[in-house]
């Protein structure tokens, strides 16, 4: 019996938001408990293309970066909502980069 694997190619762009970002990979999972997996009962492999145009807030934060630090790192994440750590099983990120962007 063959697992599926699902691609994702999510396109970060200077408005891009960590809540964009949670809604589009939460929109390929299905949700069990406290923890997510792929509706498939497969893999997603999530390409970010551009993840360095991210705009950074007011005090030099990009919380959508941090939330895939946090994804990697942890296994999951927290929801919004409720505030409770939420572990993601079966996905698994590749990012791309430009040149550096300046912002002004």
């Amino acid at each position: 019996l063959k697992k599926l694997i699902l691609p994702l190619l999510i396109t970060c762009t200077p408005s891009t938001t960590s809540r964009d970002i949670q809604q589009i990979v939460e929109s390929m999972l299905d949700r069990k408990g406290n923890s997510w997996m792929p509706i498939t009962a497969g893999k997603i492999v999530t390409l970010l293309d551009n993840v360095n145009v991210i705009r950074p807030e007011i005090y030099g934060a990009q919380p959508a970066i941090e939330l895939l630090r946090q994804l990697l790192d942890h296994g999951g994440w927290y929801d919004p909502h409720s505030r409770k750590f939420n572990q993601v099983t079966g996905v698994n990120l590749v990012a791309t980069m430009n040149l550096p962007h300046r912002y002004p």
